[in-house]
């Protein structure tokens, strides 16, 4: 779980596209969940610190993950 949230800190540091963000295919829907609230608390700070292009990278990640848990 830590590797994923890392490889998601990396790239978001890199400020690539959402899109660009990529999981291992093994990941379980307890990690997809840690990853989002992690994700939340990231773009809320972001958010606090003025820097929407980041906080809106977070929001769309969360909303690609969200999605794979309804499915």
């Amino acid at each position: 779980v830590r590797s994923i949230v890392k490889t998601l800190m990396d790239v978001t540091a890199r400020e690539k596209k959402p899109d660009d963000l990529s999981l291992p295919p093994d990941i379980t829907i307890q990690d997809i969940s840690f990853v989002i609230d992690d994700l939340k608390e990231r773009m809320a700070e972001a958010a606090a610190e003025l820097n929407f292009e980041k906080a809106a990278i977070f929001r769309d990640k969360i909303r690609e993950l969200e999605k794979m848990l309804v499915r």
